[in-house]
């Protein structure tokens, strides 16, 4: 039984076997969709003691990206799925996708893939920042299948993953340094408050506003 980055190898193209599999297979479904499953082989084949989650997406709120996963119990990061095609590299996502970014960016621990293109962003800046380690398949896994990757290219993924796994909070040292931690969070979370919102309750306060304005 293979071990350690072997194992990764092996899943790795596991993953690229089954994508080309499902992209020909003529059943529809959401392109995201079918890549969740390998997505969190290849996650679990890096680091076997994680745990991932998938995420409930509805039409009111957002919500998170797709995978949530955990190292030790705690929560270390996410993963959001693009389409096959579509890449991982928020500065050339147009409409639903750039507005999307504008909102996930807030993590500090998120990768972005589309399968093919693998990249990790910290609170929306590319890692490492002096060199940012975007993982680009030689091929493409929805026709090419496991010939899509390179031996190199599987290491190079692997290594970014590890370090995703390995992120660590940094821990503000006094107020100012926790208020800039938390504002884009806490502006993340009031967009989806907001969403769920029904309207309404809104049309109800700007009826009780124009009646006590009246009255007044």
């Amino acid at each position: 039984m293979p071990s350690g980055t072997n194992q990764f190898n092996v899943s790795l193209r596991e993953f690229a076997h089954d994508i080309k599999r499902n992209f020909h297979s003529g059943i529809p479904a959401q392109p995201e969709d079918q890549l969740k499953p390998g997505v969190q082989a290849v996650l679990k084949a890096a680091a076997p003691k994680i745990e991932t989650r998938t995420e409930v997406h509805t039409p009111d709120v957002e919500g998170r990206p797709d995978i949530g996963v955990n190292s030790n119990r705690l929560l270390c990061g996410y993963v959001e799925l693009k389409a096959p095609g579509k890449g991982a590299r928020p500065q050339r996502f147009t409409g639903a996708d750039k507005k999307q970014w504008e909102k996930f960016k807030a993590h500090p621990n998120l990768i972005y893939t589309d399968g093919n293109e693998w990249a990790l962003y910290r609170s929306g800046k590319p890692w490492p920042e002096d060199n940012p380690a975007f993982v680009q398949f030689s091929g493409d896994i929805t026709t090419d299948g496991k010939g899509a990757i390179s031996d190199g290219e599987a290491q190079k993924l692997h290594e970014l993953l590890i370090a995703f796994f390995n992120w660590q909070p940094i821990v503000p040292r006094n107020a100012p340094q926790l208020a800039e931690m938390l504002a884009p969070l806490c502006r993340l979370a009031r967009a989806d408050v907001l969403r769920a919102i029904p309207k309404w309750f809104w049309k109800k306060q700007w009826r009780e506003a124009d009646t006590q304005l009246f009255q007044n």
